[in-house]
């Protein structure tokens, strides 16, 4: 078998990739992770197959998107969408970039982006009151 074949129409596409170098883990599961790079202060963001660096700015719109989201499931219940059917769409700040899960990916996902939340709120105190302290 020929290890280089490709069916036609795939091409190969070479990304150039920086990784973060130093980070702040914000909020980690199963299903993804948000952390902060401590040199430049975006946000990388990974649920499922899905991965976006993010502004804090960027960062807080999504997640009110997807707290708007989660009120309107619950509000109306889950009557309008099955399990397992992909119908919730999340915009993303990266064109042409859309987020799309299910009601119970949604709860999930929800849930890393709240956790995340909580923790930079955390560290932004802790961080006000080491600077009060100087």
């Amino acid at each position: 078998m020929n290890r280089h074949y490709r069916p036609a129409g795939i091409k190969l596409i070479h990304f150039n990739l920086t990784l973060m170098c130093d980070f702040q883990k914000l909020a980690f599961s199963g299903d993804g992770y948000v952390v902060r790079c401590t040199e430049c202060g975006y946000l990388q963001l990974a649920f499922g197959t899905t991965m976006l660096t993010l502004t804090n700015e960027e960062f807080g719109a999504l997640y009110d998107l997807t707290t708007s989201h989660m009120n309107i499931v619950s509000v109306n219940g889950n009557d309008f969408l099955s399990d397992d059917t992909k119908g919730i769409f999340l915009s993303t700040p990266s064109a042409g970039c859309c987020i799309v899960l299910t009601v119970k990916e949604l709860y999930r996902f929800h849930e890393i982006l709240d956790k995340a939340d909580d923790e930079m709120k955390a560290l932004s105190m802790m961080q006000l009151f080491a600077n009060n302290n100087s």
